[in-house]
């Protein structure tokens, strides 16, 4: 399951809120919640002039960015397609193509039906991972990470309402949810854009596409490997290739500094290595909290056991100094609480002593990080 993640190491430069300026200003924009999010990604597209690149879980043509802060409602693919069609601009699009999931014939039928043949749509097919990482690079100027799917159902602003006709029940039940993005501008866009150039030519899809669809190098430069902001990234390996797992040892490498909070917002919790290491920095620092923030009821059922069974066997799930919690949202009326509902939780966020963290959309879970088979054994 391909992923990417946004690494921030521990004693590295802090990074200022991005508000417009150079774009080779190294800065990281915080996306609180897919409202947030969507309006700066559409933004950013509308104000594209040579270049797109996006990689996606899932992209339905009729997904909609509702409108917020006064803005109006937009059509996602809408604005990808007038990018193409209307400014010229050379858009590349990777998504999965497989027998669990075929998200590239749908939109490619949209396109072509909207006259925007010229955005280029590649599948991935290595049944039976997932490509789970959501990239956008705009004019090779800035990158996005964005947490969720463009798709109707992941939707939602901060107030996170218990219910809201703009999120159909197709996906997730129509639930509130909670997710984290974010927008980065300087060096860590070429690593973007690397490693988005190696997916891609390594897709599905026509090769003699490759020279005119990709730009630059795909190595990633090696003066970032000690840089306050990195991105890592996850990718099944074949007979001939390992493959990678840099979020995995970025995460424990993460764990292992703590000395006082690790603080966990994240959809899923069952990668045994991690929990291994949490429970071991426990018991060697005495000061340390852990405060995890999961999903009572995920979306995949099988996860719920596993995440029960590794906070139980680890001795997690009644330590002294680990809390976990879930999100719930409520409507009052009248004095009374007319509604509520869980929020769920699709961020997938890691903070440890206020001085590192990682973001991005990888799950803390063996098909994320590094075993396809983990999260089954047993």
């Amino acid at each position: 399951m391909p992923a990417n993640t946004l690494r921030l190491p521990r004693g590295g430069s802090q990074a200022s809120p991005a508000t417009g300026g150079a774009h080779n200003e190294e800065a990281c924009e915080w996306l609180i919640d897919n409202a947030a999010a969507y309006d700066r990604v559409i933004a950013s597209i509308v104000a594209s002039k040579s270049s797109i690149r996006i990689s996606q879980l899932a992209f339905d043509a009729d997904c909609i960015a509702y409108g917020s802060s006064g803005t109006q409602d937009v059509s996602v693919a809408g604005v990808v397609a007038a990018a193409a069609r209307d400014r010229g601009v050379d858009v590349c699009i990777l998504m999965n193509q497989t027998l669990l999931l075929d998200t590239v014939t749908p939109l490619r039928k949209w396109l072509a039906s909207h006259s925007a043949e010229t955005v280029r749509v590649r599948g991935v097919s290595r049944f039976p991972q997932l490509l789970h990482a959501k990239m956008i690079v705009v004019d090779d100027a800035e990158v996005f990470l964005v947490g969720s799917p463009f798709v109707n159902g992941y939707w939602d602003d901060s107030r996170h309402a218990p219910t809201d006709s703009r999120r159909p029940m197709r996906e997730l039940g129509g639930r509130p949810l909670h997710d984290v993005s974010v927008r980065l501008t300087g060096s860590p866009v070429a690593e973007a854009i690397a490693i988005f150039d190696e997916w891609w030519k390594t897709a599905n899809g026509p090769c003699e596409l490759d020279e005119q669809a990709i730009k630059g190098s795909s190595a990633l430069p090696a003066t970032r490997k000690n840089a306050a902001v990195q991105l890592v990234s996850t990718r099944p390996g074949s007979a001939a290739r390992r493959g990678r797992k840099d979020i995995l040892a970025a995460c424990l490498d993460g764990i292992s500094r703590a000395r006082s909070l690790i603080y966990i917002e994240h959809q899923y919790l069952s990668a045994r290595p991690v929990v291994k290491a949490l429970a071991e920095a426990l018991e060697k620092h005495r000061g340390l909290e852990i405060v995890v923030v999961l999903n009572q009821n995920p979306d995949i059922t099988a996860y719920r056991r596993w995440q029960n069974d590794r906070l139980s066997q680890s001795g997690l799930g009644d330590h002294p100094r680990v809390g976990v919690f879930s999100l719930w949202s409520a409507t009052a009326r009248a004095g009374r609480i007319e509604s509520a509902s869980q929020i769920f939780v699709h961020s997938k966020v890691m903070v440890v002593d206020d001085n590192w963290a990682m973001v991005g959309s990888a799950n803390l879970d063996g098909v994320s990080l590094h075993s396809y088979g983990d999260d089954f054994a047993g």
